[in-house]
Parts: structure tokens; sequence; C-alpha cells
């Protein structure tokens, strides 16, 4: 795990201490990094921490199983069009010009943080191997929280990941 400790210093706050750590869990802790503040733990170390074999896919698009039968191809299209612009994105420094108004990153260290990150987190592993460690983690949750946390299921609900025969795209 790529965990450290916060500095010892007690001069300063944690966020006038370039030593200062976060726990990276969205956009907003990337402003901190471009600060030089130092990431205390990534999701992905934490989710392999809990039992995935495996670096987790953070984003998912949700839809019910009856919709997408109905509109396969839109379903298609759109996994195939996703698929493609992480390609692009992933190697691309152009495309990601094009984009960086849109992303409004108030300096160059914020925009390089989210590149990044952006790419870092992009899915490389299949939709069999990410639900495998879904139902791991769910199970953990599940025992940590119970009913109160997960409901009354005992399992991860079956249909939680779209399965495509038609379909071959991994991210």
């Amino acid at each position: 795990m790529r965990s450290q400790l916060p500095s010892k210093s007690t001069s300063e706050s944690p966020r006038q201490s370039r030593h200062a750590r976060f726990w990276n869990s969205g956009p907003t802790p990337l402003g901190l990094e471009a600060k030089g503040f130092k990431q205390l733990i990534a999701m992905e170390d934490l989710a392999l921490e809990l039992g995935a074999t495996g670096k987790i896919a953070m984003l998912g698009y949700g839809f019910s199983e009856a919709w997408g039968k109905a509109h396969l191809e839109t379903v298609r299209g759109f996994l195939r069009a996703a698929a493609k612009a992480n390609r692009l994105l992933a190697t691309s420094d152009e495309a990601w010009q094009r984009l960086r108004p849109l992303m409004r990153a108030k300096d160059d260290a914020t925009f390089q943080a989210l590149k990044r990150h952006y790419r870092e987190g992009i899915p490389q592993r299949s939709i069999a191997a990410n639900e495998a460690d879904a139902k791991i983690l769910y199970q953990l949750l599940r025992e940590l929280g119970g009913e109160t946390l997960v409901g009354t299921a005992t399992e991860l609900v079956p249909g939680t990941f779209w399965k495509d025969p038609g379909m071959n795209v991994a991210n």
C-alpha cells in the first residue's frame, strides 16, 4: 500500500505544509496535489488492500437491463465511442489541449494532474475481472455494514455488470 503518515511538523497547518497528505477520491484532491500535497492512499490501493485482485474500474454507466436490451445498438455505440475516446485521451496530448478550456483547471499543474489521473483510471481489465473483484468487495461491505449498508441482498445483484457477447470492449 502506498500510504504515508502526515508530516511531523507542528508549526504548519495541514493546508500550509507541503508535506500534508490527502486521500484521493475525486477531482477536488487533484487541486490539492497540484499545490504540493501528497496522496495518503489511492482508491485503487485501498481496493487491493480490501481484497481486489487488480485495479478496479471506478466509473460505470447505469441503465436497466431491459432498457439495454431494447436499445442494444445505442448501448453498443456508446460503449464503442467511450472506448475510442479513452484510447485517444490515453495517447494524444493534442486531444487534451482541445478539452482544456472545458476543464476549467485553475493552473497548469491542476490540468496536468487531471490528465494524468484520467489516464491512470482508464479501465484496462475485462468486465469479468472487474465483476469478480466487485463481488469480493461487496461481500466485505456486507460483512462490515450488514443490511444497513447493502440492504438484504447477500451478493452483488446479477446484472450489475452489462454483458454483451456482441461487444469486446475493455475500456
